[in-house]
This record gives C-alpha cells, sequence and structure tokens, in this order.
C-alpha cells in the first residue's frame, strides 16, 4: 500500500467535503430558517419547517444552498487535511502517546484555522440563499462574491443579524 502523502490528503479531504456536503445541507436549511429573525412565530420546530418547505417550494428546495455548502465544505477538508498532512511532517516524531496527542492537538488546530480562513467567503452566500430562497442570483457564489458583498444585500444580511 502506497504511503499517504499531501495531494492524497488534500483530495480525500475534498471528496469527504463533497459527500458531507448532501447530509448536511436540508439540516442547515432547517437550521437557518428556524434563526430567521423575519420568519419569527412562522414555525413550530424542525418537521414542520421541512414540512412547509416541501409543499411550498417541493422536496428539490430542501438542497436549496447545496452548491455554496459543496465549495465551502470542499474547500475547507481539502485544505484542512493538506495543512495537516504537512504540519505532522514538520512536527518531530512522537515518541509517546502524550507527545503524539500534542502533536495531533497541534496540527488539528493550524489545520482548522487555515480551512475556516479558505472557506470563510462561502457561507454569506450560503446563508443568504437559505434564509431569502428568492436570491437566485447566489447560483455560483465565487464569481458573484465581489458584487454581492459590494451590494446592499450584505447591508441587509449584518442588520438582519444586528450586526450593521
Amino acid at each position: 500500500m502506497e504511503k499517504n502523502n499531501q495531494p492524497l490528503s488534500i483530495l480525500t479531504g475534498a471528496t469527504a467535503g463533497a459527500t458531507e456536503s448532501f447530509v448536511v445541507v436540508p439540516f442547515e436549511l432547517i437550521k437557518i430558517r428556524l434563526q430567521d429573525r423575519a420568519s419569527a412565530g412562522k414555525y413550530n420546530g424542525m418537521i414542520d419547517v421541512a414540512t412547509k418547505i416541501i409543499k411550498a417550494e417541493g422536496p428539490l428546495a430542501m438542497y436549496n444552498g447545496l452548491e455554496s455548502t459543496l465549495w465551502r465544505h470542499i474547500i475547507w477538508n481539502a485544505g484542512y487535511f493538506g495543512v495537516i498532512f504537512q504540519v505532522k511532517e514538520l512536527l518531530p516524531k512522537a515518541t509517546t502517546k502524550k507527545s503524539q496527542t500534542v502533536n495531533d492537538l497541534v496540527a488539528g488546530a493550524i489545520g482548522g484555522t487555515f480551512g475556516t480562513m479558505l472557506n470563510t467567503p462561502y457561507v454569506l452566500p450560503l446563508r443568504l440563499l437559505l434564509v431569502v430562497p428568492s436570491l437566485k442570483c447566489l447560483i455560483v457564489p465565487l464569481p458573484k462574491m465581489h458584487s454581492l458583498l459590494s451590494s446592499s444585500v450584505l447591508i441587509f444580511f449584518l442588520s438582519n443579524y444586528g450586526l450593521y
């Protein structure tokens, strides 16, 4: 069996991110609709959100925001696993279980920080799309990022969460 390497770690992370996106999207949609202040009192719990979305928007609406989630999770996991592999290679080899744990924690913290820095630009379009389904302009998040960040939609989003 071939030894693990950085390209394989990155590919494995990206694949894991893509897979988890399909599982996470319906739950993210439900969570964000419940958190939306404009929808306060509209729903009576998670099942009610899912039922109303499916009745009003169709079953595929449970996957609104899939593309943004795919980008976000693929990029985070690829960055995370790629950095963890590199950091573990640079750290001194562990000789005890305690030093292995320290190495794993250091590599995980650095990898998590790097992954978060990479994927953060994809969080805003996803949340906006899930809260305001009529924003179909966010179909491709990367090219739309500049226009989104320079528009009044950002101010709406920030004010909706009391941040502006």
